[in-house]
């Protein structure tokens, strides 16, 4: 490995996977969060500060004083200072910002170790020989993990699926909602031994193309983009209306997929014109394919002024009817009713934040949460006048399909 350089609390060195700093991490014993895609990778370790916002998204104040927060640590740093960011589905549900003590950020064939020693545990003691010891091992690693789950030990209830479906309709059919996303969970049975680590790592081969995450005890590999800024300029990518595989034209000819594209794509750039004069997006939807289905997809753009608050203005989109449905707050509800268990972070927001206002942030989606000697995988559809129950649950299974093609 060549020999770092180092400016101003950052070091420059050969390029490292994602997949493997995270398993360099996880073999001397120190856990991670990590957001890998295509071009460019962080895998965050250690904690600076952690600002817990006990009323999640649902408090702009306290979104205001957390990027408030984050600012002053990078007047004190000198330069941009880098938080991972997790909120849960339920807006009013506490999310955290995490400021980690180390970064590694690859992009353009190299990484970037970044330093990050500020706020309640700042310590530098060792910062520097741990990141130089987790890229030595890195760099003599080739991770192969083994399949982390084995087989499903759950017995799907279509009856209740159906009578879920049913109520769904019976509030659109009164013109309460436009739609409602509805979820459903199997369970597996994990390999010994595994974490989400080694989960992570498995995502993150399977659908490089993909953001994969690792947040927890949580591991995905998001298709969809939320929010994300990149010096002013403002980009989200919502997934709605699913196929099989192969079944594009059937996808794009579906009057209701279209339908429920189309609530989502109207419903975030509302939200973002609060922001930007000039938000637009192309007139069709494009198609997008995962594993074993493909999506209908809308990129919408447009521009901000730099140094905006990325939490306001996820706030404002977040949950979006990809994932909650129309009217947003009603959706919440009555998801929360129906439903047999909290979402937590299923369906939630994971990625980063900056100092600058920079963001990328994702729906927390195909993912895997090891939780009790078990590995759980969630799933949901969208529910609009004209859907039904035995091909809705035909999706789920679908989608549980795309997640479980890379960890067995």
């Amino acid at each position: 490995m060549n020999n770092p350089e180092t400016t101003h609390g950052v070091t420059s060195s050969e390029p490292q996977a994602a997949s493997q700093l995270v398993m360099a991490a996880s073999q001397l014993g120190l856990d991670s969060t990590a957001l890998g895609g295509a071009l460019s990778s962080r895998v965050m370790i250690g904690e600076s500060d952690q600002l817990n916002l006990k009323h999640g998204l649902s408090d702009l104040d306290q979104l205001n004083d957390a990027f408030e927060q984050l600012r002053q640590y990078s007047k004190q740093l000198g330069r941009v200072v880098t938080a991972a960011v997790a909120f849960p589905f339920d807006p009013a549900k506490p999310g955290t910002i995490t400021i980690p003590k180390l970064v590694f950020r690859s992009a353009e064939n190299r990484t970037a170790t970044i330093y990050q020693n500020v706020g309640s545990k700042a310590n530098a003691d060792g910062i520097e020989v741990l990141a130089e010891k987790i890229l030595r091992i890195a760099s003599e690693l080739d991770p192969h993990p083994a399949p982390v789950i084995t087989k499903r030990i759950d017995r799907p209830d279509r009856g209740h699926w159906a009578e879920m479906i049913e109520e769904a309709l019976s509030l659109i059919a009164r013109r309460r909602l436009r739609k409602i996303v509805l979820s459903r969970s199997a369970i597996f049975e994990p390999a010994h031994g595994v974490s989400a680590s080694e989960a992570f790592v498995r995502l993150h081969r399977y659908y490089p193309s993909a953001s994969s995450y690792l947040f927890g005890n949580y591991a995905g590999a998001s298709p969809e983009l939320v929010l994300s800024i990149d010096r002013g300029r403002i980009t989200s990518r919502p997934l709605a209306g699913t196929r099989r595989k192969g079944l594009t034209e059937q996808l794009r000819e579906s009057e209701k997929d279209t339908r429920e594209h189309a609530i989502v794509v109207q419903g975030i750039t509302e939200a973002l014109s609060q922001f930007s004069s000039d938000i637009e997006h192309p007139n069709e939807p494009s198609v997008l394919t995962f594993g074993p289905v493909q999506h209908l997809m809308t990129t919408i753009t447009g521009t901000v002024n730099e140094g905006l608050n990325p939490l306001a203005v996820l706030a404002m989109i977040a949950p979006t009817a990809a994932v909650a449905g129309d009217p947003k707050a009603l959706s919440v509800q009555e998801i929360i009713r129906l439903e047999d268990s909290p979402r937590d972070l299923y369906a939630g927001i994971v990625g980063t934040i900056d100092s600058s206002g920079d963001a990328d942030l994702h729906l927390a989606l195909r993912n895997v949460r090891f939780i009790r000697h078990q590995a759980e995988i969630r799933t949901g559809v969208g529910i609009v006048a004209g859907s039904d129950a035995h091909s809705e649950f035909a999706e789920t299974e679908a989608k549980i399909d795309s997640v479980t093609a890379a960890l067995s």
